[in-house]
């Protein structure tokens, strides 16, 4: 994946993205997305395990055998739920799309690459799941900031793949990596890709929804 940063302009206030954010608003609460996406995390259709590559410690995700019959019933249900994101079945695009991500997101800085025809490596990222900040830790506040500037920052890379500004799809809050040492917040875990036809300014809404929901649902328990 090849990604260009670019500065955003401002556009024009036009009140249909109000209506069609609050139609996708309507559809999560009906399809209940969030909890579905969250399931599909249960279900695990990957392994992951901390392994060595030349001396040096890494994450190496792999796909599951069977998992790409777990995906198409996946797909199937976002289909008839009117949402346009999907799980990759392709391993290869998976492979691309995921290692892309991390290297658009965090450039030089993270060592990311594929292994064989269902893994991908990602180096030890510094942190613990905001959940864990949320539930557990005074830093409660200064985590969620962190998480917030880092979806704003990520919002305004350009994404090759979508031809438009990139959208994670599932920034749901286990997805969400906070260091306290460095302040700094990273997302994780690219299963799932927004259909490029939807315009980035939709997207974003729904990364903020999903984001915004966990949140709401780990602070009311």
């Amino acid at each position: 994946m090849s990604s260009v940063h670019r500065e955003r302009s401002a556009s024009p206030f036009n009140p249909k993205v109000l209506a069609d954010c609050a139609q996708g608003i309507r559809r999560m609460h009906i399809a209940g997305l969030t909890k579905f996406t969250s399931a599909i995390e249960g279900i695990k259709i990957n392994s992951i395990n901390l392994e060595k590559r030349d001396d040096r410690l890494m994450w190496v995700k792999r796909r599951l055998l069977g998992s790409g019959v777990i995906a198409l019933f996946a797909n199937l249900f976002f289909l008839l739920a009117r949402a346009r994101l999907h799980l990759w079945i392709d391993l290869r695009k998976w492979q691309s799309w995921e290692v892309g991500c991390l290297r658009l997101l965090y450039g030089q800085t993270l060592e990311v690459f594929s292994e064989g025809r269902r893994t991908v490596c990602v180096e030890m990222v510094p942190g613990k799941s905001l959940r864990e900040w949320v539930t557990e830790s005074p830093f409660a506040i200064q985590a969620i900031r962190a998480a917030g500037k880092e979806l704003r920052r990520d919002h305004g890379l350009w994404s090759s793949d979508l031809g438009d500004y990139w959208s994670h799809g599932d920034p749901h809050l286990e997805n969400l990596l906070y260091d306290l040492e460095s302040d700094q917040a990273r997302l994780i875990d690219f299963e799932l890709i927004h259909d490029k036809s939807m315009s980035a300014i939709k997207r974003h809404a729904d990364d903020l929804i999903v984001f915004l929901q966990e949140l709401m649902g780990c602070v009311s328990t």
